[in-house]
């Protein structure tokens, strides 16, 4: 084999290399930061706790928010109201809720493990510090 053909045989070798850990690493980001079917959706407030006294966040928070897919959270009052819109990031991770891995949401600077009942009709959001604030959700009131 001559310099010129082993130079091309290499070249081509690296290539396939780097694409082949490309295509395994979008593969990886797209199975860690999609979240199930079962998180998406609509989700009624139902609920606070935690914080430093345990008396929660009261009720203010009340209506429902949407959940989308292409990483956008819709938050509306009970009337349907369109309060505002919030982009978020989700991915498998470490949180002091559990030993295994749970779903962690972030949004801007707020990072909250999230979880989802088995039947699918109730969530909880819980800041992943202690002393934090727990909010619950249901499918439907």
């Amino acid at each position: 084999m001559d310099l010129m053909t082993s130079t091309a045989t290499s070249f081509a070798r690296s290539s396939i290399r780097v694409a082949w850990i490309a295509l395994v690493m979008a593969c990886g980001a797209d199975a860690q930061s999609s979240l199930p079917e079962s998180h998406l959706g609509r989700w009624y407030y139902a609920g606070s706790s935690g914080g430093i006294s345990g008396e929660g966040m009261g009720d203010e928070a009340t209506g429902y928010m949407v959940i989308d897919a292409s990483g956008t959270i819709q938050h509306f009052q009970e009337d349907g109201t369109l309060i505002g819109t919030t982009e978020y990031e989700a991915e498998l991770g470490e949180t002091i809720f559990s030993a295994e891995p749970l779903w962690v949401l972030r949004a801007g600077p707020i990072e909250e493990a999230m979880w989802v009942s088995e039947d699918g009709q109730n969530m909880t959001l819980g800041e992943n510090v202690y002393d934090g604030f727990s909010r619950a959700y249901v499918r439907s009131r």
